[in-house]
């Protein structure tokens, strides 16, 4: 029973990977963090402020209102204004340092901490694609860095493979329970959307056309059918770019119909996770069941002990 155990462990977390996709999550994820922390609205995105008390404020709607920054969370201490103001600095600063590869691992864990302190501080602002995105960040402290898209040269071609499996994890999950969130009838006799669409929240073409061929009840049913199903699709080796597709799809949908923030954003840079990079056969579909390790430009860990050049035929 260890035996099989410890044979699925090294199955879904063993082995080495390529490093791109490590370097393009990392750039992906502290450009959003950058374009949030920006006192410029140059996307749709409920940007922060660099300046103190403007947290999770749009700009153009919630100037002039300061956030209540006393946690609802009894242990967060209250943020004084200078706090503040030196916490959204250097939130933006670390996302900086991100972006160009400086000690990322040390960086992201920090930007990490400090974004999700200040959004813990706000009692008013706890959102789900801020979630999403400050533990994405962190989960970038885990990762290989190896110097790609970075100030300094890249080392290796290959790294640990583990970080990606939980990135990829980790877009599963967010995908998945979205979709168990929508099994409820209101959701799927289509009033939920019908509602928010009477309401403005939901508008566009797209889901004018989809609503127009399917019907309310249709629509949501796809999408949450969409949702549980990518989890699926993604986790095969063989449907994985289908999956890729597909997620990339649904989100350009539902960035043009709905107003979602960086969720979707968050979630096409977690999908590179899934791209076929050049890696080690422990990512190829043709080699799914070789979970033995390999030597780079060496033999295989079960090929028993290297014959010693050295000695003589005999």
């Amino acid at each position: 029973m260890l035996a099989r155990v410890n044979r699925l462990a090294l199955r879904l977390l063993g082995g080495e990977t390529s490093a791109w996709p490590y370097a393009l999550i990392r750039v992906g994820l502290a450009t959003l963090v950058l374009l949030r922390t920006h006192v410029v609205d140059l996307l749709p995105m409920d940007h922060h402020a660099w300046v103190p008390g403007w947290l999770e404020y749009h700009p153009s709607r919630d100037r002039s209102a300061a956030p209540a920054l006393h946690s609802p969370l009894g242990f967060f201490p209250a943020l004084s204004p200078t706090l503040t103001a030196a916490l959204t600095w250097a939130r933006t600063g670390l996302a900086a340092l991100l972006l160009v590869g400086v000690r990322p691992r040390v960086v992201a864990g920090l930007l990490a901490l400090v974004g999700y302190s200040l959004m813990a501080a706000d009692r008013y602002r706890y959102l789900h694609h801020l979630h999403l995105l400050w533990t994405s960040v962190a989960l970038l402290a885990l990762c290989p860095a190896d110097g790609r898209l970075a100030l300094r040269s890249p080392r290796r071609e290959l790294v640990a493979r583990w970080p990606r499996q939980l990135l990829r994890l980790h877009a599963l999950a967010a995908w998945g329970y979205a979709g168990l969130a929508k099994l409820n009838g209101p959701w799927l006799r289509g009033e939920t959307l019908r509602d928010l669409h009477g309401a403005g929240l939901v508008d566009g073409p797209m889901v004018d056309a989809a609503a127009a061929a399917l019907g309310w009840s249709g629509l949501a049913w796809g999408v949450a059918l969409v949702e549980l199903g990518l989890p699926v699709v993604l986790a095969i080796p063989r449907t994985r770019l289908i999956g890729v597709a597909l997620a990339v799809l649904f989100h350009l949908g539902i960035e043009t119909s709905v107003m979602v923030s960086t969720f979707g954003a968050t979630m096409l840079v977690l999908t590179v996770s899934f791209l076929p990079f050049g890696s080690s056969a422990w990512d190829s579909p043709e080699t799914e069941g070789d979970f033995t390790p390999r030597l780079e430009n060496g033999p295989r860990a079960d090929d028993g002990p290297m014959e010693d050049p050295t000695r003589s035929a005999d």
